[in-house]
């Protein structure tokens, strides 16, 4: 049971969030400033024979990937990586990997990333991780892509998170020479681009993010395409917009090559969503229930594939003992 402190400070935390500091711009002053930087497209709902003619009765991918950790503090911990392309009429693909930072390759890449980022080692270990997976998301994608040349390669998540690696340029060259759009879905936004590309600011708050100067800012199935001068991440093309009932926004990237595809994209990831879902297409939302990774298998496995003692020695955390 929470104490009336705990209340108390929600309350008070709720009213500031309510306030005029928060709240100073309105919707209508947004898309009008915005409609000088892009403009505001609607997407159609594809028929079944529609969605064949546009795709030629291609396949689409999306690929998505999951990671689970165990452990107490660094460096005695493991996390196990899965990674899925499913495409639609074939086999999945997947792939896997396990590390840990008591390893002395891991340990030394780890430690190597704290000296140059000036963090923690802990930290590090997260970001490591983090690429780790997007770099076996990249892996899979490229595989897949080379076996079954889909029409549409989905991505889960923004360019930024993958485009530091050596399989990226591959990829989208594989991509373009395949004739296949590869268009990254972002379910939560989380640049802060919008208000200072068309000039709002607030002395109260150094930043506004994009997730709420865009909700409830589009009509369902409408995007927002910006004009070629104002690209909010290098020369990719990200695309606002409203796939659902749900008011608020998801992004889609896609590269410079590919510019042209945008409307018929939008115009199939539309179709592809759920009306009444988070925005995004329920292949993509199909594929990241298929990959997730959840606590219960960890366990069973780590006590399956590791002797006892071992798990004892390294992994298993003190709090796990308490009696309460």
């Amino acid at each position: 049971m929470f104490d009336k402190d705990i209340v108390l400070s929600l309350q008070n935390f709720n009213k500031k969030l309510k306030s005029e500091k928060f709240n100073f711009y309105n919707l209508e002053i947004v898309r009008k400033k915005l409609m000088t930087k892009g403009e505001f497209k609607g997407a159609s709902k594809l028929s079944p024979t529609e969605s064949q003619i546009l795709t030629n009765k291609r396949p689409i991918t999306a690929v998505d990937g999951s990671r689970i950790e165990y452990g107490s503090s660094y460096p005695y911990s493991i996390a196990i990586m899965r990674t899925l392309a499913a495409t639609t009429g074939y086999p999945e693909l997947t792939d896997t990997q396990t590390l840990s930072p008591l390893t002395p390759e891991v340990e030394m890449l780890v430690e190597d990333l704290a000296r140059k980022k000036r963090i923690s080692n802990e930290e590090a270990l997260k970001l490591y991780l983090k690429n780790a997976l997007a770099e076996l998301e990249l892996k899979t994608a490229l595989a897949a892509v080379r076996k079954y040349k889909p029409y549409m390669l989905i991505l889960d998540g923004g360019f930024l998170l993958f485009d530091k690696f050596d399989n990226w340029n591959i990829l989208c060259e594989e991509c373009v020479q395949n004739d296949t759009i590869l268009v990254g879905v972002i379910e939560e936004v989380a640049t802060a681009e919008v208000a200072p590309l068309i000039g709002i600011e607030s002395i109260d708050r150094p930043r506004i993010y994009d997730r709420e100067i865009l909700f409830g800012l589009f009509n369902k199935g409408e995007y927002l395409h910006l004009h070629s001068d104002y690209k909010i991440k290098k020369d990719y093309n990200t695309i606002f917009a409203r796939l659902s009932t749900s008011p608020q926004a998801i992004a889609c990237d896609f590269i410079g090559e590919q510019e042209s595809s945008i409307e018929d994209t939008l115009n199939l990831l539309f179709t592809l969503s759920p009306a009444n879902g988070q925005g995004i297409p329920s292949w993509l939302q199909l594929v990241d229930a298929r990959v997730r990774l959840r606590k219960k298998d960890m366990n069973r496995v780590l006590y399956t594939c590791l002797d006892s003692d071992v798990i004892e020695r390294y992994f298993k955390p003190n709090r796990e003992r308490r009696i309460y």
